[in-house]
C-alpha cells in the first residue's frame, strides 16, 4: 500500500535549522510541529482488497500501523527541519520505536519533532530526533520514535 502525508507547519512553531544549532545560535531541544497531517491510502485494487479485509478485523476499519507509521517520519522531518548547508541526509536508523495506539487511514495527525542531540562528524553531523505522532481525539500518541540521521556536508 502507498501512504502519503499531507500537512502544514504550525504557525506558532518554527522550522528546526540544523546549521543554527551547529553555529550554537539555537539550542538542542528545539521543537517543530507538523499539524493537520493526514495519512491517505492510495486508491488501487490492492488497497481496496486490504480495505475489505481490515474492515472485518478488530477495528472494523483500515489501520495505518507499524511500517506505514514509521515511513511518515522522514516526510515529517523534511517538512519541519532545514538541512541547509548539507549536500545529503542519510536515514541511519532508530534507537527506539513504539506503536502505542492505532491510526485509522484518513485520521488527522500531528507530528512533533524535537532535536535531541547533534554530534559533529568528520564529514558533517549525526543528529537524533525525538518524534511523536499524535492522532486527533486519541488519549495516547500513536507512535513515539527516536530516529538518527547522518548529514553530509
Amino acid at each position: 500500500m502507498d501512504y502519503r502525508l499531507h500537512g502544514f507547519i504550525d504557525a506558532h512553531s518554527r522550522v528546526i535549522e540544523i546549521a543554527q544549532v551547529i553555529a550554537r545560535q539555537a539550542p538542542l531541544g528545539v521543537q517543530a510541529t507538523l499539524r493537520n497531517a493526514r495519512v491517505a491510502q492510495r486508491e488501487s485494487d490492492v488497497a481496496a482488497e486490504a480495505l475489505d479485509k481490515s474492515a472485518q478485523g478488530t477495528y472494523g476499519i483500515t489501520i495505518a500501523h507499524g511500517s506505514p507509521m514509521l515511513s511518515l517520519i522522514p516526510k515529517m522531518l523534511s517538512s519541519t527541519v532545514s538541512f541547509a548547508g548539507f549536500s545529503m541526509g542519510i536515514n541511519y536508523g532508530s534507537n527506539k520505536v513504539r506503536y502505542i495506539s492505532p491510526v485509522p487511514v484518513d485520521a488527522k495527525l500531528r507530528g512533533v519533532i524535537r532535536l535531541e542531540s547533534l554530534t559533529r562528524t568528520p564529514h558533517g553531523a549525526q543528529v537524533v530526533f525525538g518524534v511523536t505522532i499524535e492522532r486527533e481525539g486519541a488519549d495516547k500518541p500513536s507512535c513515539v520514535a527516536e530516529v538518527i540521521s547522518l548529514l553530509i556536508e
